[in-house]
């Protein structure tokens, strides 16, 4: 019900921040909240939705900066999330769900939780390597199994990005086979 209500209220600012046509006037609908009141709605969000709420507007991206400022801890685990949350259900109210992904994501006002699968793919890793990328910034601590390393690593490996960078590199031009 909350999120809802948070979704009408956020598309209700999007649409009044974008530019008004000329041919039809509208009637104003701006909504100004305190700060305050938007970080207590992000406090019993999802941080899926946070980080896809970032790009709205320039207040609420300042709002949610502020939260992620005070992370102070970041850790990234690697096991079988559907002993966390069954593969059915998007969140439990502590573990979200990425949606097209088996990554889990828990936050608390310092700290941020990502829960890999120990069966991932290489869309898995990406996304993990783009969450770690994001928010590496603002903890101050970083805890991540060596299993997870390992699994980044083989996963940039199988990914296309990696795949070209090592093709336009030099060492192919190097190595001669005689």
């Amino acid at each position: 019900m909350l999120k809802l209500k948070v979704s009408r209220l956020l598309s209700l600012l999007k649409s009044s921040s974008k530019k008004k046509s000329k041919k039809a006037p509208q009637e104003d609908k701006q909504i100004d909240l305190p700060s305050k009141a938007w970080s207590l709605i992000l406090e019993y969000s999802s941080p899926v939705d946070v980080v896809k709420w970032r790009r709205i507007n320039r207040e609420i991206k300042c709002v949610i900066d502020d939260r992620l400022s005070r992370l102070l801890y970041l850790d990234v685990w690697r096991m079988d999330t559907t002993s966390i949350l069954p593969r059915h259900k998007d969140n439990d109210g502590d573990f979200f769900r990425v949606r097209s992904s088996n990554l889990l994501l828990h936050m608390d006002s310092h700290s941020l939780v990502l829960v890999s699968s120990s069966h991932w793919t290489t869309r898995d890793v990406e996304r993990l390597w783009a969450a770690i990328n994001m928010f590496r910034t603002a903890a101050m601590t970083l805890t991540m199994d060596a299993s997870v390393m390992e699994m980044v690593v083989a996963g940039m490996a199988l990914s296309d990005s990696y795949t070209q960078w090592i093709k336009s590199s030099e060492y192919p031009s190097r190595v001669r086979i005689d």
